[in-house]
C-alpha cells in the first residue's frame, strides 16, 4: 500500500484516523501493523502509534518486529545522532507521509546516513524506501548503503520518491558492498516525476543477477559502477544526467539508457553513447547517433 496521498484525521472522540488508499483504519489496526514517528512524539513515553508516536527514526526501526514493520513518518526533519541501522527483518518500510522533500533524515555522525547489512538470511531479504530526503551533507558521510556480504540470499531494494543532498562530489547517494557473489544485490529505483540525486550512485556488480533499475531520476552526481567483470542489468529510463556522467566500469557491463537526456548547465540534449564514458557497453535506446 502506498501512503503518499494518505491523510490523518481526529474523530470527535480524540482518537486519530489515516484514510490510505485501501480504506479507513483504526488506531487499533494501525498499531499493529504500523510504527508511527512525529516531531511531535517521545522516545521515552512514545509507543510509536498515532497517539503516542516516537520522536526519532532510530527509535522506530529498533521497535521493528516481524509483525509490525512498516515505519510511516510525518512530515519534518529528522536529524539522528548517528547512522540508521536497518533492522535485518525482511520487509521493513520506511515511509514519508508526505510528497517529495517535506520528510528529511540527516544524521549528526557516522559513515552513511542509513546502513543495511542483514546478515545470513533463509530467504530473499527485501526493503523499501519511500518519499524521503537523504541529507548526508556530513563531510565523508554516504547516504544508503546496501551490504550483502554473508547473506546466502538475495537482496532487494525498492526506492521510490527517494532524493538527497551530498557535502561533496565524492560523497555517495547509494554505494553497494558485494560480499557474497553467489547471491544478486537487486535495486529498483523510481522517481515518480524526478528525484533529485546529489552524490554518486556507486553500482558494485558481483552476481549477473545483480540489477540496477533507476526511473524518472535525476543523477546530479552521476553513476559510477566497480570494475568487475559481471554482466549485470544496469539500466536507467527517464533520467537526467551529467555529459559523461556514468564512469568506472567493465566491457561486461551494458548499460541501457532508455529515454535519458544530459543537463549541461540547463541546456538539455539526448543522451548518447558518449555519456557512457567509463568502461562500460552503453545501448541507447532511442539511438539517434
Amino acid at each position: 500500500m502506498s501512503f503518499e496521498q494518505s491523510k490523518v484525521y481526529k474523530t470527535s472522540g480524540g482518537d486519530k484516523l489515516v484514510v490510505a488508499s485501501g480504506g479507513l483504519l483504526s488506531v487499533e489496526a494501525m498499531a499493529a501493523s504500523y510504527i508511527i514517528v512525529s516531531k511531535d512524539g517521545s522516545d521515552t513515553l512514545g509507543e510509536g502509534t498515532f497517539v503516542a508516536p516516537y520522536a526519532s527514526i532510530t527509535k522506530a526501526l529498533a521497535a521493528v518486529t516481524s509483525d509490525r514493520k512498516t515505519v510511516l513518518v510525518l512530515p519534518g526533519g529528522y536529524e539522528e545522532e548517528d547512522s540508521l541501522t536497518w533492522p535485518a527483518v525482511s520487509g521493513v518500510s520506511l515511509i514519508g507521509l508526505a510528497g517529495m522533500w517535506q520528510t528529511t533524515l540527516s544524521a549528526v555522525s557516522g559513515d552513511q546516513l542509513i546502513s543495511v547489512a542483514p546478515g545470513a538470511v533463509s530467504a530473499t531479504w527485501e526493503m523499501w524506501l519511500e518519499n524521503l530526503y537523504l541529507d548526508h551533507t556530513v563531510s565523508g558521510q554516504d547516504g544508503l548503503l546496501l551490504d550483502n556480504t554473508g547473506m546466502g540470499k538475495k537482496l532487494n531494494a525498492y526506492l521510490r520518491n527517494v532524493g538527497g543532498d551530498a557535502d561533496s562530489a565524492s560523497d555517495k547517494m547509494l554505494t553497494t558492498t558485494h560480499g557474497d557473489t553467489d547471491n544478486a544485490v537487486r535495486i529498483y529505483w523510481s522517481g515518480d516525476g524526478g528525484s533529485g540525486v546529489e552524490g554518486v550512485v556507486s553500482f558494485t556488480g558481483g552476481n549477473d543477477g545483480d540489477r540496477l533499475h533507476i526511473s524518472d531520476a535525476e543523477l546530479n552526481g552521476g553513476l559510477s559502477t566497480s570494475d568487475t567483470a559481471v554482466a549485470c542489468d544496469i539500466r536507467l529510463q527517464n533520467c537526467t544526467l551529467l555529459h559523461e556522467g556514468v564512469t568506472g566500469g567493465n566491457a561486461a557491463q551494458t548499460v541501457t539508457l532508455v529515454n535519458c537526456f544530459t543537463d549541461a548547465g540547463g541546456t538539455f540534449a539526448v543522451c548518447d553513447a558518449s555519456d557512457v564514458a567509463g568502461s562500460q557497453t552503453p545501448a541507447i535506446v532511442p539511438d539517434f547517433s
